[in-house]
């Protein structure tokens, strides 16, 4: 075998080389984008559930701060110069067990709205697995392309647009 063989032979080889990491990375490209569909789908059933829960912990913070309040001022004796009455009394203690009673309900209610809205985690964690996963197949798309990783394609010049939008008309 001769020199122009054995490069003939070597070119051969590294273009065959190339052509199956090309192949490899579309495969590559191809089970990354199913994986990054299933979380996408994942996250997008999160989060109507988790902008729900959140609404629901504001408006219930809301209540528990006035039912507080109102538990606060039945909690205080009735002021003696009023004379107030039995009844009165009654009715003060009333007020303070319904006011008691409407806490417990909102802290349960709270606590629900809590744990739906603890969903935030997972889809914190999708979204940051997700950018991953687009960054990946950047790379690997760049690689199925014959690039490397990173290359720029084209350049400063090659845009026909200013920040604007418009095209460069100076030069037609």
């Amino acid at each position: 075998m001769n020199v122009a063989q054995a490069e003939e032979a070597l070119v051969t080889a590294r273009a065959e080389a190339a052509r199956q990491k090309r192949a490899e990375a579309v495969a590559e490209v191809k089970r990354l984008s199913a994986q990054g569909s299933a979380m996408r789908l994942e996250l997008e059933q999160i989060i109507p559930t988790v902008m729900q829960a959140e609404r629901d912990r504001l408006a219930l913070h809301g209540q528990l701060h006035n039912a507080m309040r109102q538990i606060s001022h039945y909690s205080a004796p009735l002021d003696p110069l009023k004379f107030p009455s039995k009844k009165d009394h009654a009715e003060h203690a009333h007020q303070l067990a319904l006011w008691q009673a409407r806490q417990k309900e909102l802290l349960v209610q709270h606590a629900d709205a809590v744990r739906r809205e603890s969903g935030r985690l997972r889809g914190i964690e999708l979204q940051s697995e997700l950018v991953r996963l687009s960054h990946s197949i950047a790379n690997w798309t760049a690689i199925a392309e014959g690039r490397m990783p990173g290359e720029i394609v084209g350049g400063v010049y090659t845009v026909g647009e200013d920040f604007l939008g418009h095209t460069d008309r100076r030069f037609s």
